[in-house]
């Protein structure tokens, strides 16, 4: 069973286009089969009759094992760690700063008074906004260019909205903001596991935000 959940998994992972989050059940399924194979070969070590040297086969096996992951480990150094970083320990806070640029962007709009900031296809730059923006900004979520509905008064506030790379569901949402103004475009580069859940396309350039004003 264990071993049809690594090979289950092996097939599976690379079809499911965000990977990354199906490698962990994967790995999981790995230090179990690795951890089973030790356990077999301990065993049959220490009921295998020593050598007349007064060395075990089990011994031997294990250091052969040992020696092997230390030059395989020694050899992806250079090649993996030194070129590419190690992504569990790559910095996140891509995010974090593109808030603080659209903090200042919409604060250089409007000083003061509130403001109404709509986020429209990209959750975390709405988490990041609504814990590091002042209390006069208000956030919301958007899923549209819709501000207000046909019949109902404009707010009293300035309205900004901020589109992401996965508004509109990949389509291209600007096409229709005759009722907005651009005030200013940013770029964030996330971290390589973020990356690796974009589409194919977009793995290799950063995430492109739109900042626009409503026009009331």
């Amino acid at each position: 069973m264990l071993a049809a959940w690594w090979i289950a998994m092996t097939f599976t992972t690379p079809l499911y286009h965000p990977y990354p989050r199906l490698v962990l059940p994967w790995l999981v399924a790995g230090w179990l089969l690795v951890g089973h194979q030790l356990a077999c070969w301990t065993g049959s070590g220490a009921r295998s009759e020593q050598s007349s040297d007064g060395t075990s086969p089990y011994g031997r096996t294990l250091t052969v094992a040992a020696a092997t992951g230390l030059v395989l480990i020694l050899l992806a150094i250079p090649t993996r760690f030194l070129t590419r970083a190690v992504p569990a320990i790559a910095p996140r806070t891509a995010i974090a700063g593109l808030a603080d640029r659209v903090i200042e962007a919409v604060s250089k709009q409007v000083p003061s008074g509130n403001a109404v900031i709509r986020i429209w296809g990209e959750p975390a730059l709405f988490f990041q906004l609504s814990n590091r923006s002042p209390e006069r900004l208000l956030m919301q979520p958007a899923g549209g260019l819709q501000v207000i509905r046909p019949g109902e008064q404009p707010p009293d506030i300035p309205v900004f909205l901020v589109i992401g790379p996965h508004a509109g569901d990949r389509q291209n949402p600007t096409d229709d903001l005759g009722e907005y103004e651009s005030v200013g475009t940013f770029e964030a580069t996330p971290g390589l596991q973020v990356l690796r859940n974009q589409p194919p396309g977009h793995r290799d350039r950063p995430m492109v935000f739109r900042l626009y004003r409503w026009r009331q």
